[in-house]
């Protein structure tokens, strides 16, 4: 919007270095004073007249040295360029490094926010209520709600991760569900989302023999999801009347739902853990 304004715009950070000039020998020669400086950095914006004109007239000298596209307009065109000031998170991708750092933060930004969908069920709605505040604690928030119907379905189209909360049943029907749904919003297509099983146990005994999932099952569903972007894990618990024990399990559940999040592990798609 400013380029279409002004012609020609560009982001900028404070510099985080001082920037000094050396002499041919090696030494100090005079720095600049960092607080009246700023780092150009990406994305610039032109309208296409300026932009070609400053090309047409700068010299052989400014495309082998000159890397200010913005100073170009200025010199060339009189086109003084709108500066914006761009997020903490901003910088030009130079070198290999760099692409690491970048998807550090895109995952941290990924990471931040989960929906739990509980089906209505009480069991279900217990436990979401005990992870939102066990994961507090380890900086992801948690929004709580039956299901993805009326205005509930914001939820797909947001850049969220999905938790679905199923008791006793082993049926992964609900889970197929959310899958169709997110597939057909498409919204995975910029960014890997992920979708995690919850399975709850309130039986009596400990195991749910029986009953349990065959790890198959959910090692299909998640490839058929992995060419959709959608990474997709499970977690088999069991609702234990011990208070303490119970207390115990939901924290474990709290980091390890927290760590499938942040760490997007393609190693562990379509694992059944057990908490």
């Amino acid at each position: 919007m400013a380029a279409k304004e002004q012609g020609a715009a560009g982001a900028i950070r404070p510099l985080v270095s001082t920037v000094i000039a050396t002499t041919q020998e090696g030494y100090l020669d005079h720095s600049l004073e960092r607080a009246k400086y700023r780092a150009s950095e990406m994305p610039q914006g032109f309208t296409y007249d300026v932009i070609y004109q400053a090309y047409q007239r700068c010299s052989e000298s400014d495309f082998e040295f000159g890397t200010e596209c913005l100073h170009l307009a200025l010199q060339y065109c009189g086109t003084n360029a709108k500066l914006l000031q761009g997020p903490p998170t901003l910088w030009k991708v130079t070198y290999k490094r760099d692409l690491a750092a970048a998807e550090s933060i895109i995952k941290e930004t990924l990471s931040g926010t989960a929906c739990v969908i509980t089906g209505g069920s009480a069991q279900a709605v217990t436990l979401a209520d005990a992870l939102q505040k066990a994961v507090g604690a380890l900086d992801t928030e948690l929004d709580v709600i039956p299901d993805l119907l009326g205005e509930n379905a914001r939820y797909l189209l947001k850049e969220s991760n999905f938790i679905q909360v199923s008791v006793n049943g082993s049926s992964l029907s609900e889970v197929e569900t959310l899958l169709r749904d997110l597939e057909a919003v498409n919204q995975a297509v910029l960014h890997p989302l992920v979708v995690i099983w919850m399975h709850l146990s309130t039986s009596d005994e400990l195991s749910v023999r029986g009953r349990a999932v065959e790890p198959a099952a959910i090692m299909d569903l998640a490839s058929a999801a992995k060419l959709q972007n959608i990474l997709l894990y499970g977690i088999q618990l069991h609702q234990s009347k011990d208070a303490e024990l119970w207390e115990r399990s939901v924290l474990k559940v709290a980091e390890i739902t927290s760590a499938l999040i942040r760490e997007r592990s393609p190693a562990l798609v379509g694992q059944l853990l057990q908490a």
